[in-house]
């Protein structure tokens, strides 16, 4: 609820509420891919891309830009201090967390949503 609707306390609302007679959605994905650390950098295609099939649009470009730094950011992380190599942590942390509801099995994103969210 908190990630659509920025509500960390309140009553729950209809659209998060529970519906006792629908079934839970199965999910292919690694359950990693529901609460990343930040520290793997092919969350983008283990998890987003596996889900969404983006090749040849603008959201590609925006997994392969962000899996490239974040591999790029590790491969050198001695060069940054210490307050640098946290910073770049929580951020890449903070944008695979913003794309979670994406990969929830009860979720049906789409390229371009995903594109919004990220930028």
């Amino acid at each position: 609820m908190h990630e659509v609707y920025y509500l960390e306390a309140n009553l729950v609302i209809d659209p998060c509420a529970c519906n006792d007679s629908s079934t839970l959605p199965e999910s292919a994905l690694p359950t990693e891919c529901l609460s990343p650390d930040g520290s793997d950098c092919d969350w983008y295609k283990n998890c987003l891309e596996r889900k969404y099939s983006c090749q040849g649009t603008p959201t590609e470009h925006m997994t392969t830009y962000a899996k490239t730094f974040c591999e790029l950011h590790t491969k050198h992380n001695e060069l940054f201090s210490d307050r640098a190599q946290r910073w770049i942590d929580d951020a890449r942390k903070c944008l695979q967390m913003a794309l979670v509801p994406f990969v929830r099995p009860f979720n049906n994103g789409n390229c371009q949503k995903i594109r919004e969210r990220a930028f």
